[in-house]
């Protein structure tokens, strides 16, 4: 802690006195790629400041890039080059980007009005869901949460749910993908699997399933747009 420093007597807001401590911390090679920072806790009996000053400084040094914060592990310095993938998410290239995809959830949801929709469902029903997280160099960087209107066990579904950690869909000739891009902002959801803020920008696909030309799932892709650069091709 002792890169911060703090004057209660400058004309400078003390958030941004952290910031700029940290800053000059980083330039003079004090702080490195995923060093920790201090705790919140930590900040304010240290300097006798309000949550609120560091609350502000390091959601600051988020939005900006230069540090990320891990519920139940604390805020780190980041330094990593942004993620450069494809804007047609599903290519191999980009898929092997992601080191491994965890499965944070599986089991059955109602579906939601707009999902119905979608699925072209009028009356209330259940559907299998699974969502995983990609991960780049340790950190989630990639969520997805699908719904799969079928049920039974089939192999269009086993191979959606066991899809390889180096695809994100599976290639089946069964199956027909229809693909939409969209910029987007996180629900709370996202920005908490992704450890961003929520209304933090993030890009998104949908993916539509067919079926014989029906729909069997629905999927949902974000990743951070702060930390992912789209590179689409000429």
């Amino acid at each position: 802690m002792h890169f911060i420093t703090i004057n209660a007597l400058s004309k400078v807001p003390l958030y941004q006195q952290i910031i700029d401590s940290i800053d000059r911390a980083i330039q003079e090679g004090w702080l490195r790629h995923l060093d920790p920072l201090p705790t919140q806790h930590q900040l304010e009996h240290t300097f006798f400041i309000s949550s609120i000053v560091v609350k502000q400084a390091y959601a600051l040094l988020r939005s900006q890039g230069k540090i990320i914060t891990i519920q139940g592990k604390g805020s780190f310095i980041y330094l990593r080059p942004k993620l450069v993938i494809d804007y047609d998410l599903f290519t191999p290239k980009t898929a092997k980007k992601f080191e491994k995809m965890q499965l944070v959830y599986q089991g059955t949801k109602l579906l939601s009005e707009q999902l119905m929709l979608h699925f072209s469902i009028h009356e209330p029903q259940k559907a299998f869901c699974f969502k995983r997280l990609g991960y780049h160099q340790n950190f989630p960087v990639l969520y997805q949460t699908m719904f799969i209107l079928e049920n039974k066990k089939s192999k269009e579904v086993n191979a959606l749910i066991e899809q390889s950690p180096y695809r994100l869909l599976p290639s089946l000739p069964s199956l027909d993908v229809k693909m939409t891009y969209k910029p987007d902002v996180a629900d709370a959801e996202v920005s908490n699997l992704l450890n961003i803020n929520p209304n933090d920008p993030v890009h998104s696909w949908m993916v539509m399933i067919y079926k014989e030309k029906k729909v069997l799932g629905i999927a949902r892709y974000y990743v951070p747009a702060e930390q992912i650069v789209l590179h689409r091709e000429e």
